[in-house]
């Protein structure tokens, strides 16, 4: 409510969706992810606890107009490692996308499943994880980016037929996918400053959804 009050009478999807990403605290500054003791941040990471122990598991903004509502969605968990997607309720069908994105995949469960959009992006958010301050900055500016994109070609085809909005749905999807892949190799890449208990913890979810882990390591 405060980040929402700041804004008032000037807020847009985007302000929305940087609500969600928000880690901050009452003053302003953001919160570090592997401050196990802190409360509870809109943008939720999990930590070895004993308070901060939930974790976001995805994200929703809804565009709520009377003649053609529109939804962008993550399908993903934490909205900060995360794209908002556009998608239409009734132009909208996951098992219908076009090749090379067949599916999003079966619904995911506890266990990593790489065929499922979740697990695949689950790869970026956790290898993010291992120093989240310094990791995200690697790729949050192209995110912004091509999220504002999406926005702008969603709200573009808004009026437009069923087919055509379907199409942008698929293409921003396919296009987060592409990008995903390509920010994960630079997070691998790049220096990481871990806290102990904090590598702890994730290490242990990591082995009760059995993710393998060459799959979050790359060797250098």
């Amino acid at each position: 409510m405060q980040l929402l009050n700041a804004k008032r009478g000037e807020i847009t999807i985007e302000t929305i969706m940087s609500v969600l990403r928000d880690h901050g605290q009452a003053d302003g500054s953001q919160r570090s992810a592997d401050e196990g003791l802190a409360g509870a941040d809109v943008c939720m990471l999990a930590d070895f606890g004993p308070i901060r122990i939930s974790q976001t598991t995805g994200s929703m903004v809804s565009y709520v107009d009377q003649k053609s509502p529109l939804h962008f969605v993550t399908g993903t968990a934490a909205p900060c490692t995360s794209i908002f997607k556009p998608v239409w309720i009734d132009a909208f069908s996951p098992d219908n996308f076009p090749p090379p994105i067949t599916s999003i995949g079966p619904n995911p469960n506890e266990i990593y499943n790489p065929e499922t959009l979740f697990w695949r992006h689950e790869v970026l958010h956790r290898t993010t994880l291992r120093d989240h301050t310094n990791c995200i900055q690697t790729f949050a500016f192209n995110r912004d980016a091509l999220e504002r994109e999406f926005v702008s070609d969603a709200f573009g085809a808004k009026n437009s037929n069923t087919k055509s909005r379907a199409e942008i749905t698929a293409n921003c999807f396919l296009r987060a996918d592409a990008a995903e892949k390509n920010w994960l190799e630079r997070v691998q890449e790049s220096p990481t400053r871990e806290n102990w208990l904090h590598a702890s913890a994730w290490g242990e979810f990591n082995r009760e959804a059995k993710i393998p882990q060459e799959v979050l390591f790359k060797e250098i």
